[in-house]
């Protein structure tokens, strides 16, 4: 009797450890995209210069939120390289059909796209409204061995330069 108990014991956490691993990766990877949100370079025959610098391209590199479906955000940025200045690499994440979608499209349009998390009930980034370096990520799961019950994910990314912003759009 006991060892039939620690075997479903057991049997339980191995299934859900399996969640909780998918979860944490897709939190990783969207951490990882933000926090590697570069300033915009460019070279031209007086050198390097960073977007905004030069009168034709002001601005700062733009994370987008667009908050036009309350429960399913959408979030849009350029991946820039400083080792490569010719990258320009636009990353998407979105929910189609209870998917969470990461979407990069190069310089080119060349696009590629993959699941990253699935049954996903909710997806919501905000900005902070005292900070507009700092993002707010929170996302429902439902876990598949719990009947789709919803479990959420919460953090926040911070940007690390002022040449980056978030701006929201409704």
């Amino acid at each position: 009797m006991i060892l039939r108990s620690n075997l479903n014991t057991f049997k339980w956490g191995q299934a859900h450890v399996s969640f909780e691993q998918k979860k944490l990766l897709a939190a990783r990877q969207i951490f990882y995209d933000i926090k590697s949100i570069n300033p915009i370079l460019s070279s031209d025959r007086m050198g390097v210069k960073l977007k905004g610098e030069s009168m034709e391209e002001f601005g700062v590199n733009l994370v987008t939120i667009d908050k036009k479906n309350e429960n399913f955000n959408t979030l849009r940025f350029i991946q820039a390289s400083f080792e490569d200045l010719e990258k320009r690499d636009v990353v998407y994440y979105f929910v189609k059909e209870n998917n969470l979608y990461r979407e990069i499209t190069d310089k080119n349009g060349k696009g590629s796209g993959k699941v990253i998390l699935e049954n996903v009930v909710s997806l919501v980034f905000d900005e902070d409204s005292n900070d507009h370096k700092q993002i707010h990520v929170k996302f429902m799961v439902g876990d598949p061995k719990n009947n789709l019950k919803p479990e959420p994910v919460d953090f926040v990314i911070r940007l690390e330069t002022d040449l980056v912003h978030v701006k929201t759009i409704n």
